[in-house]
């Protein structure tokens, strides 16, 4: 396996893995709103989190700039909290829904990409390519890892469709998925102490 290989890996595994389950919730709480039929807007707003995320990985792995892990960590679990508790008072189809909600996940991505670099930077060492390629392919990585929970959310909200047929049923999925997530995200942040 090349390095590049490697490190797509590495950004796939970081996001489907269930024992860093943080990033699945965030990308789950960003995802409550939607459903199949707005796929394009999701994948641009997730995205803008990877984005994010992009930013402050690089800068971090290179050491633009150093940071307190241990504050970063419980910053996290407030990122996912926000985006949940969000939820609760946004309608997707409001004007000013969508640049808010891609604003929110680019910032938020940059806090999630903070908790990352210590690992990349220790990765970094040793290996043939660039580290500009080996960004690129942990990026792609976790984009790809991301579209697949995002895919399998959405055939889950299409079978919520299909079976239920209660005219509020697209509130119900919002605060119920938006209200698990905000409940195991402050269980994720009492575990910090």
């Amino acid at each position: 396996m090349t390095d590049l290989q490697a490190f797509f890996t590495v950004g796939f595994k970081h996001i489907i893995d269930v024992a860093g389950i943080d990033h699945i919730l965030f990308v789950v709480a960003l995802c409550a709103l939607y459903d199949y039929r707005q796929i394009r807007r999701l994948l641009v707003l997730i995205t803008a989190f990877t984005l994010g995320h992009s930013l402050t990985l690089a800068l971090a792995s290179v050491r633009v700039f150093d940071f307190n892990v241990k504050m970063v960590e419980m910053i996290i679990p407030i990122t996912i909290f926000l985006t949940a508790f969000y939820n609760f008072f946004e309608k997707e189809n409001s004007n000013s829904f969508a640049w808010g909600r891609y604003g929110m996940a680019f910032f938020f991505g940059t806090i999630h990409g903070l908790a990352f670099s210590n690992f990349l930077r220790v990765a970094f060492q040793g290996t043939n390519e660039s580290i500009i390629l080996k960004l690129l392919a942990f990026n792609v990585g976790l984009e790809v890892g991301q579209i697949l929970v995002i895919g399998v959310l959405l055939l889950i909200k299409f079978l919520y469709d299909f079976m239920v047929k209660h005219p509020q049923k697209n509130i119900i999925w919002q605060y119920a998925l938006s209200g698990v997530v905000l409940l195991w995200s402050l269980k994720l942040f009492y575990g910090q102490f």
